[in-house]
Parts: C-alpha cells; sequence; structure tokens
C-alpha cells in the first residue's frame, strides 16, 4: 500500500467533522500551532475553554490518527507533504476559499501583533522579531493570497 492510500484509508475512516478540519489544515505551508489551526477552522469558546485549547485536543485526535506531526518541543503541527497534498486535493471552492481567508486574517494580525512589538524596544521587540521569524512561512503565504484574491 503506497502512502497516499494510507492518508485515503485514514481520512475515510474519520467522521465528517474530522474530515473537515483535517481538509482545511491543508492551507498551512509548514507548520503551525493551535491558535493558528483555530483560526482556520472558525473556533471560537466552547464549555469555557478557549478555541486554541479546543484546537489542540482536536488536533492530538488527528496524531493520534497518524495523520499529522506534532513537535512537543516547540509546540507545532504540521501535515507532511503527501498528507498536505492529499488533503489539498480534497479541498475546493467556498471551503478552500473560507480556509485561505481565515488563514491570511490570522497572519495578517499576527503580523501586525509582531510589528508592533518590534517597535516597543528591549525584551518586546525580541519577541517581536521571535514571533516574525518563525512565523514567516505562514504570514507570507497570507500576503500572497490577498495579493492575488485583489488582482
Amino acid at each position: 500500500m503506497d502512502i497516499s492510500s494510507v492518508f485515503a484509508h485514514r481520512y475515510h475512516a474519520l467522521g465528517e467533522a474530522q474530515q473537515q478540519d483535517w481538509r482545511r489544515l491543508a492551507v498551512f505551508t509548514g507548520s503551525f500551532d493551535a491558535a493558528a489551526a483555530a483560526a482556520v477552522w472558525g473556533l471560537k469558546t466552547v464549555r469555557e475553554l478557549p478555541p486554541d485549547a479546543v484546537a489542540h485536543i482536536r488536533l492530538t485526535r488527528l496524531v493520534s490518527l497518524g495523520l499529522l506531526e506534532h513537535n512537543k518541543l516547540r509546540y507545532r503541527f504540521r501535515l507532511s507533504q503527501t498528507g498536505r497534498q492529499f488533503a489539498r486535493s480534497l479541498l475546493a471552492g467556498d471551503e478552500l476559499t473560507l480556509s485561505q481567508q481565515r488563514h491570511a486574517n490570522y497572519y495578517l494580525k499576527l503580523q501586525s501583533l509582531a510589528d508592533r512589538l518590534a517597535k516597543q524596544g528591549g525584551a518586546e521587540q525580541q519577541r517581536g522579531m521571535a514571533l516574525l521569524a518563525s512565523e514567516a512561512a505562514e504570514i507570507q503565504a497570507g500576503q500572497r493570497w490577498v495579493e492575488q484574491e485583489q488582482a
């Protein structure tokens, strides 16, 4: 069984909500944290749990099913290249547009925050620069999507 067949088998074993969650992760170009996934999924507070906590629970489930990788030291998640390609092939139409829009909005807000921190100087400046560096690929992907939509 090739790797694409493995993903297909695991994907089809998911419920509809988990399938949707996993497909929407295909908009990420690299690694991401639970807050970013929560934004792409459009999560709100559930039973007093903040969206990133809810997302972490859902992401951990996808990790346990072998559909997602988790770097526990950096608190980051990622789809493998094959997983991303397979998920992206299933993501289309309004769902794709909505996921890309949410991704772009989240990372443009994150860039704005990082820029404000970087201008403050001292430890906040370091924090802002580190944030920009760690999220550069996703920020650029969000910017490209916005530029394409405006063209």
